[in-house]
């Protein structure tokens, strides 16, 4: 098969390693590849070097959306006038509803003329960017068969009235146009509702998954740390990560164990990261707790950790970062919020060591402390936890599972 992917994404996250762990697991390696990216996506020589398959990449530029997308990401570092930013994105929306027909007869022609076989395409959020669903609509009347199939990574997003308006027809399309629509959990699943007209559409929950790490042979040396413990946090600075909320569970933890470390990393906006320095400063943290931004060697980072944090406040559908530890034998503490108790398989409160993570109330930062407490106090039982991790992590998250039954509903 001739496989296309369409994506549209302007942050670096689960969807980068999603594609590749896609690729690298699939389980035909006579099939090909190739990756429909915006000219924004983060990171793109990331696929083409870490991929092991038959990939091509193709870069589509949008300008209506690309003038929209960046000037969301402007406003969210500089301070607009609320009515001045209500306005723009109104006007903005209209602009890319009105070009949509154009980007549908785009995305015909290039498709019936194209080699592909099949169609999927990888939105971050539902509905997602209108590319992804232009090449939807465009897939379908091209004459192209079967359907394409749809995999959505976080949850539907609640529309106001003129959103829902101009969305209608495009989703009454959308939904006779769609073979399959996967999820990565059934939480973010069951964010659809009842939603017309997606609720007669066939779907599928097909976990994340990623390959087995390779294991760094010697522990790594952070020279962020001077401390022989230190807990780990990846995550974009997005308020709904949770990085207040972690802060206000370590100054817990720090009152009983002093020489710890919190090390958080990801990138965001200027004003996210000013947001969380600010927040470390007024906690007094300044010597515990450290922002750093994105690393390409984060599998030793974890590795070298002795836990994981996950505080998310909403909208987290899966977290990958979560069997990135599992899959290292790293223990986990996390929240309470979407997919998360469903991939760790627990649902809140301390957990037996059998566990491999422990699930805590997302407003509750002290009951979080403690959790990072009793993990860091008790060796044994962060050991056990470790190996139940690994042992779930082999058993429901490998990428051979995962591209095993995105090919089976593509084939």
């Amino acid at each position: 098969m001739n496989i296309c992917i369409v994506t549209e994404i302007y942050l670096k996250g689960g969807i980068n390693t999603f594609l590749v762990s896609l690729v690298n697991g699939w389980p035909n390696d006579d099939d090909r590849f190739t990756i429909h990216l915006n000219q924004e996506f983060p990171n793109p020589e990331d696929l083409l070097s870490k991929t092991t398959k038959n990939v091509d990449l193709v870069f589509y530029e949008n300008q209506s959306t690309r003038l929209t997308q960046k000037f969301a990401m402007k406003q969210n570092d500089k301070h607009f006038g609320h009515l001045s930013w209500s306005f723009m994105r109104i006007y903005f929306l209209l602009i890319n509803y009105i070009f949509f027909p154009f980007y549908v007869l785009i995305d015909i022609s290039k498709f019936k003329f194209s080699s592909y076989d099949r169609l999927l395409v990888v939105n971050g959020g539902h509905p997602g960017g209108l590319n992804c669903r232009s090449a939807i609509l465009g897939w379908r009347f091209s004459g192209k068969r079967p359907l394409s199939v749809l995999s959505f990574h976080n949850y539907f997003s609640k529309q106001g009235l003129i959103r829902k308006i101009l969305d209608f027809p495009i989703n009454f399309l959308l939904s006779r146009s769609i073979y399959v629509l996967a999820s990565v959990s059934h939480s973010c699943l069951e964010s659809l509702g009842n939603q017309n007209p997606f609720r007669s559409v066939p779907k599928k929950v097909i976990h994340n998954g990623i390959s087995n790490p390779v294991i760094p042979t010697q522990m790594v040396n952070l020279k962020e740390t001077s401390s022989s413990r230190y807990c780990i946090m990846l995550g974009t600075l997005e308020p709904r990560k949770g990085h207040k909320y972690v802060l206000l569970a370590f100054k817990h933890v720090t009152k009983k164990l002093p020489d710890v470390e919190l090390h958080m990393y990801g990138d965001g906006s200027m004003h996210d990261h000013k947001a969380i320095t600010n927040e470390i400063n007024n906690l007094k943290l300044q010597n515990r707790a450290f922002l750093h931004s994105f690393r390409k060697d984060m599998t030793g980072l974890i590795y070298a950790s002795d836990v994981v944090l996950v505080p998310s406040q909403s909208h987290e559908s899966f977290g990958i970062t979560m069997i990135e530890a599992m899959s290292l034998g790293v223990p986990i503490v996390a929240t309470n919020v979407g997919g998360i108790p469903e991939v760790l398989g627990t649902n809140i409160g301390f957990q037996l060591p059998e566990k491999a993570g422990i699930v805590c109330d997302k407003n509750d930062p002290i009951q979080f402390g403690n959790a990072i407490l009793l993990v860091l106090g008790n060796r044994k039982m962060a050991s056990e936890m470790g190996l139940a991790g690994r042992e779930r992590f082999a058993e429901k998250f490998t990428n051979i599972k995962m591209s095993q039954q995105y090919y089976s509903i593509l084939l």
